[in-house]
């Protein structure tokens, strides 16, 4: 997923939320980009659940690194694809 530029797209809107409020201009461009296309929201609305489940994450497995690129499709996977119900065990 960290191929598709609009998963990218989507993370890197959400990232610049986060480091603080956007200015006029950057609101009209998100929103532009929002509506342009339904699978920008999809992609958005992705990105917020992962980065609300990443904070969730316990520190112990954070890399100390705070320049180590950070793989978001292990991330994602992490909270998405790592419930496979034919891989459970019985007791």
């Amino acid at each position: 997923m960290t191929n598709d530029p609009l998963w990218r797209a989507a993370w890197e809107w959400r990232q610049r939320e986060q480091d603080g409020p956007l200015s006029e201009a950057e609101q009209v461009e998100f929103k532009a980009w929002l509506t342009a296309n339904p699978v920008h929201r999809q992609r958005y609305e992705e990105a917020c659940r992962v980065w609300a489940e990443a904070s969730l994450v316990p520190t112990r497995f954070v890399d100390a690194d705070p320049d180590a690129p950070l793989d978001l499709e292990a991330l994602r996977k992490a909270f998405h694809g790592g419930d496979d119900p034919s891989s459970s065990s019985q007791s």
